[in-house]
């Protein structure tokens, strides 16, 4: 989180907040990610 706080901030030119920056962050990095329970169980998985 920190690394895109500043990468963020950097991009802005000025800091830009912690909340920003986790909001850019879920906006742009993970709505890009797989969901991981998807990922890992299967419908035919009985403990799910």
């Amino acid at each position: 989180m920190l690394e895109h706080l500043w990468f963020v901030s950097e991009q802005a030119g000025s800091d830009v907040g912690l909340e920003a920056a986790a909001t850019d962050y879920l906006n742009t990095v993970l709505t890009h990610r797989p969901n991981e329970a998807a990922m890992l169980f299967t419908s035919d998985d009985p403990t799910h």
